[in-house]
């Protein structure tokens, strides 16, 4: 992970790369890059998702990485395979960290030395006046004062420079008083004919995605606005920037059916033991009773898993630094009757035998193996996301996810996928007569979420007041014994041995 000071010189490096020979050089090792992947070994791709819409930002890191290393004249070092790639990396940014705080510190010993005027939008130094500010000056300053913002990833970080150099890779790195409407329109047509690379074919880039550019340069003109006196117009805030998205229900994520459930716990998974991990045979169900989101129930750890006052629930909390909640506070979810009863805590309890050797880079003991952590985006979840939701087939025309198999059919205009289990507890829950309070206590949605907003519109109050014997009584009011009446306790289909990492 960079620091906010790794972040700031990286950019500012970045910027004032405009040798051609470097820049081809880059391009001629990244195609190098995607050759090496091309060949190489099925287990190889499968880590950098090859073949999926999600290598691109595998690559956009790939392309950072060696930008970086062209600033310290390290491409030369690389090796055919980019074995050494991070180690280069690492040795770059512990170098760019060191000159980024010497940077800091001669800004901090001139911003007590600079004379201040007033004009309309506040005190303003003189030297931002009178010095050329670029369209990259922006960029690495607003990345310097939010960057330390504790609900900023990495990933939050790269997303944030990416759209704005897109900007900057359209009108030039300008001086920002000179942008106006013309280089607007630039930008605008430009993004509307952007492209990804989708399955070996540039495909246009979705509209939601033109919307999220144009609110991360919004926002740092914005600021931009509150700070320098050169930038005196925002022209991204204004009626009709945006690209209007007609197909409103778009991948619109719904509940699975009560046909769908019973489809998904009918297969051999659950009748016969057949799978190839545990979290297999666990996640769905801990989903659909927990409301928990992927990473959340991937990320889970033995001790996570807790009994107070003779009630077993779930701890979802940040007790370890490569775990990571969509909001800050942690929550707790009493585990559901049906999942005791199909041998959960057995499970739990079989897995904190010393035998077991479930361990994270950081010697946490894991609940589930087979789920490593995505060194580019962060989390566990994506081992789980790839067997469940799938991808498509080339090949044989068809999709291979765990659902698809089971027999649940795609449909036009809606989306359903592991998530749609998060949908599902949400709607029984609703169903049952459990009260938003206690429903979205359960699930951690916030007053920031779409649901949470109709809450609040609805000029109800969401109260973090709710015990865990309030929460239980709700919980197990869920009743999906029809849809899982196939399914077998997991020590009736599941033999030890695979809870088990083999000793050598």
């Amino acid at each position: 992970m960079l620091s906010s000071y790794a972040v700031e010189i990286i950019y500012a490096y970045r910027n004032q790369m405009t040798d051609k020979t470097t820049v081809r050089n880059i391009r001629r090792l990244l195609k190098r890059y995607r050759d090496h992947i091309a060949s190489s070994h099925p287990i190889e791709q499968k880590a950098v998702l090859w073949g999926t819409p999600q290598f691109e930002e595998v690559e956009e890191y790939i392309e950072h990485q060696l930008s970086v290393l062209a600033e310290f004249d390290l491409l030369d070092h690389l090796d055919n395979e980019f074995s050494n790639i991070d180690m280069l990396y690492d040795k770059a940014i512990k170098a760019q960290k060191r000159n980024t705080e010497n940077i800091i510190d001669k800004k901090l010993n001139d911003a007590t030395s600079e004379p201040l005027i007033e004009n309309n939008s506040g005190p303003v130094k003189t030297s931002q006046i009178e010095s050329t500010l670029l369209l990259s000056d922006l960029l690495a300053d607003y990345i310097a004062r939010n960057g330390s913002n504790e609900e900023w990833t990495q990933k939050t970080r790269d997303k944030v420079a990416s759209h704005f150099e897109f900007l900057i890779r359209t009108v030039g790195d300008i001086h920002v008083a000179l942008f106006n409407e013309e280089h607007f329109s630039m930008y605008r047509g430009a993004l509307s004919q952007r492209t990804r690379r989708i399955g070996g074919k540039n495909k246009p880039i979705s509209k939601t995605t033109k919307n999220d550019h144009i609110t991360t340069v919004k926002a740092i003109f914005g600021e931009a606005i509150i700070h320098y006196a050169e930038v005196t117009k925002n022209y991204f805030d204004q009626p009709n920037v945006k690209f209007k998205n007609t197909k409103t229900t778009k991948n619109k994520r719904v509940p699975f059916r009560n046909d769908e459930l019973e489809l998904l716990f009918s297969t051999p998974t659950y009748t016969e033991g057949i799978f190839r991990h545990p979290y297999e045979y666990w996640a769905p169900l801990l989903a659909l009773f927990t409301g928990s989101r992927a990473n959340e129930i991937c990320q889970l750890q033995v001790d996570d898993i807790v009994c107070e006052d003779d009630v077993y629930y779930i701890s979802h909390n940040l007790n370890s630094a490569d775990k990571h909640l969509k909001t800050k506070e942690g929550r707790i979810v009493p585990i559901h009757k049906k999942l005791i009863e199909l041998g959960f805590i057995e499970y739990v309890n079989k897995m904190k035998n010393p035998k077991c050797r479930v361990l994270n880079r950081l010697g946490h003991k894991m609940l589930f193996k087979g789920l490593s952590e995505d060194k580019v985006r962060g989390g566990y979840q994506k081992n789980l996301s790839r067997w469940f939701n799938g991808v498509f087939d080339n090949k044989t025309k068809a999709h291979t996810g765990y659902k698809d198999l089971a027999g649940v059919l795609r449909e036009d205009g809606f989306k359903k996928d592991f998530h749609s289990f998060r949908h599902t507890c949400a709607t029984g829950l609703e169903n049952v007569g459990v009260s938003d309070s206690i429903g979205y206590k359960i699930t951690g949605h916030s007053i920031g979420s779409t649901e949470g907003i109709q809450l609040s519109s609805a000029g109800k109050i969401y109260r973090h007041g709710a015990d865990l014997e309030v929460m239980n009584d709700s919980i197990q009011l869920l009743n999906w014994n029809e849809q899982l009446c196939d399914v077998r306790p997991f020590f009736e289909v599941c033999i030890e041995k695979r809870l088990w990492k083999k000793r050598k």
